[in-house]
Order: C-alpha cells, then structure tokens, then sequence
C-alpha cells in the first residue's frame, strides 16, 4: 500500500476555538495568536410580527501568544472586560489550562463590557 501524500491538520487556535464554542460561547475571530470570545443575548418581542434585536457583547479576548501581552506558548493570557464575567471567564480558562496543558493568567481589563464593532450578518 502507498503512503497517501496528503496530510491534514487542524491549527492549534482552531481547536482552541472550538473547545471554546463546545463551552457555550461564541467565537468572534481567532487567529494564531488571539480568539475573541463572544456572547450573543438575543432579544425576541411579538407585536403583530416576531421582531428579533440581537446583541453582542465581548467579554474577553484570549491571547496565545503576545509579547508585548507576555502571552507565550505555555502561558496564555485572557483578558476580560467586565466585571460580571469574571467568574465565568475563570472557569473557562480552568478548563482551558487543563485541556491544553497550559498556564492561563485570567486578567480584567475594565470595569465596563467590551462592545465590538457591528456584527456581519445581522
């Protein structure tokens, strides 16, 4: 038998972002050093027609690798905004250090929530 001459692999801020989303958050953008974790509340109201509002608010980004940050490849940084989603966002970085067999520092940024620029497609 041949030895195929295609390999497939999944990028590593890939597979973090999807554990991320697999944990109930939504992922913004990820790239090979940072994912901006999203959630999305989604407002429904029926008058005579169902109106949907949808909002978006950003409460953290996690950065894999960042100098100016001192995010490396064993020790990676989120940032939160806000103070309520600070316990979640510690679990969540619990569950990352333990999957990834990495050093999460959880650090808030801000007292307020991180409101990212108009979502694409709503």
């Amino acid at each position: 038998m041949e030895k195929s001459k295609v390999t497939v692999s999944v990028a590593l801020h890939v597979q973090v972002a999807q554990f991320i989303h697999e944990k109930g958050f939504f992922v913004g953008s990820s790239s090979h050093n940072s994912i901006d974790i999203t959630s999305m509340i989604v407002l429904r109201r029926v008058l005579r027609w169902k109106i949907k509002l949808w909002s978006k608010f950003e409460p953290g980004i996690l950065w894999l690798e960042n100098e100016g940050m001192g995010a490396t490849k064993k020790n990676w940084i989120l940032s939160v905004y806000g103070s309520p989603p600070m316990e979640a966002m510690e679990t969540l970085a619990k569950h990352i250090a333990e999957k990834f067999d990495v050093h999460v520092h959880v650090r808030q940024e801000s007292m307020s929530t991180r409101v990212p620029e108009p979502m694409d497609g709503f």
